[in-house]
């Protein structure tokens, strides 16, 4: 049996969003469109 496994974008860890966000970094502020999603999101904001 093939169990499916669904990764949610909040269970990823802080370093690996952070990782994913500085590749993401020249699409016009993506980042910033998540700073004001939750306070873990406002928290990396500052971080970054």
């Amino acid at each position: 049996e093939f169990d499916q496994f669904m990764t949610c974008f909040e269970d990823l860890s802080n370093e690996l969003l952070c990782e994913v966000f500085d590749y993401l970094d020249g699409h016009g502020g993506l980042y910033k469109a998540f700073s004001n999603l939750n306070s873990r999101f406002e928290e990396l904001d500052y971080q970054y």
